[in-house]
């Protein structure tokens, strides 16, 4: 994988829009956890519960997790 400088100009635009909307997405998440607390808590609680019950789930969610952070 190179620089967006050594794609095609319509992946290159392409992926610049993805990585905009992202950070549009993680600014929007971040706010919506400001907003509501008790909730974020829920879902975090409800999170743990599901990793801690299913095993399979969190060696898949691991995987993914290891595989998006070596790009």
């Amino acid at each position: 994988m190179g620089n967006v400088s050594d794609q095609p100009p319509d992946r290159a635009e392409a992926r610049a829009r993805l990585q905009q909307a992202a950070r549009r997405f993680d600014q929007e998440s971040m706010g919506w956890a400001e907003q509501h607390p008790n909730e974020t808590l829920g879902l975090a609680l409800l999170l743990g519960w599901l990793l801690a019950r299913y095993p399979r789930l969190r060696r898949v969610l691991g995987r993914l997790l290891v595989e998006y952070l070596s790009r």
